[in-house]
């Protein structure tokens, strides 16, 4: 979520502007529509893709933080393993959430668009 717009961060930062991600309260839980999914086999295979959408993350540089977040992450993931005779199945899912830090409107130095991602994100904080 970047300037409250949501992003996905395994597509090309070109191509956001033709996703159209949408999110929906249901009885179950939050719904995402339109996010892009990766399947990882192997440990490596899975940290790859969250290298690879951590590089397209927004960051920049204030006087608080050399590289500091200008948006919140969700990262979804989900564990399959089967086994046995019968080749059953368990599956576990998990959420991991990196929110963007509060920064300070007269200590982060910043002006221009840094200084409305920082009102951005101060504001989505206290909600």
């Amino acid at each position: 979520v970047y300037n409250e717009s949501i992003h996905d961060l395994l597509i090309e930062k070109g191509e956001w502007g033709n996703v159209q991600i949408k999110t929906r309260m249901c009885p179950s839980g939050v719904v995402v529509q339109g996010a892009s999914e990766r399947r990882g086999t192997t440990l490596d295979e899975c940290l790859g893709i969250l290298v690879e959408g951590t590089n397209r993350k927004t960051t920049a540089a204030t006087n608080m933080n050399l590289q500091s977040s200008r948006g919140h992450t969700v990262v979804r993931v989900i564990v399959e393993m089967s086994r046995g005779d019968d080749a059953s199945k368990l599956e576990s899912e998990a959420f991991f959430v990196d929110l963007a830090g509060h920064d300070n409107v007269n200590t982060a130095d910043v002006g221009g668009s840094r200084l409305e991602e920082l009102k951005q994100i101060n504001r989505s904080l206290t909600y």
